[in-house]
């Protein structure tokens, strides 16, 4: 089975941080807000991919920010070991309120829910297969809402 790779802890990430207050203000309202409060808040709502490689789950990720998904892992912020998948094989981006996913010029193409996409509005529960084959593939989420 192939490696996947990305989202790794630095030292140190796994300290408590302390909490940081903002205030937010309405007119005469002031609303104090944790980071930790703001970050529960952002995680409700969102969206999130879960990989699979050869029919086993191998990781899941939330999806904040264009992400790029490839196997060089020096490319790319999800590096996915298998050599069906190209160095640098397609992004994950956010137009407005929609989420895309392009394919990067890869050998073996990137499909959604079967048919071969060069840029693709993505959808709850979307299957994205990089490669024909469907060796690995791509489960979309939206959270929330």
């Amino acid at each position: 089975m192939g490696k996947v790779f990305g989202d790794k802890p630095q030292p140190g990430q796994e300290e408590e941080r302390a909490p940081v207050k903002h205030e937010i203000s309405f007119k005469d309202t002031v609303v104090e807000r944790t980071i930790r409060d703001i970050e529960e808040n952002m995680d409700a709502s969102g969206y999130d991919i879960d990989i699979y490689v050869e029919d086993e789950k191998s990781r899941s990720y939330k999806i904040t920010t264009a992400t790029r998904i490839g196997r060089d892992p020096a490319q790319t912020d999800i590096s996915i070991q298998e050599l069906i998948v190209s160095k640098f094989h397609c992004t994950i981006y956010f137009k407005d309120d929609d989420v895309f996913i392009k394919d990067n010029h890869s050998t073996n193409g990137t499909y959604v829910n079967g048919k071969q996409i060069t840029d693709q509005k993505l959808a709850d529960n979307d299957l994205v297969t990089l490669g024909k084959k469907g060796v690995v593939r791509i489960v979309f989420h939206k959270r929330g809402g």
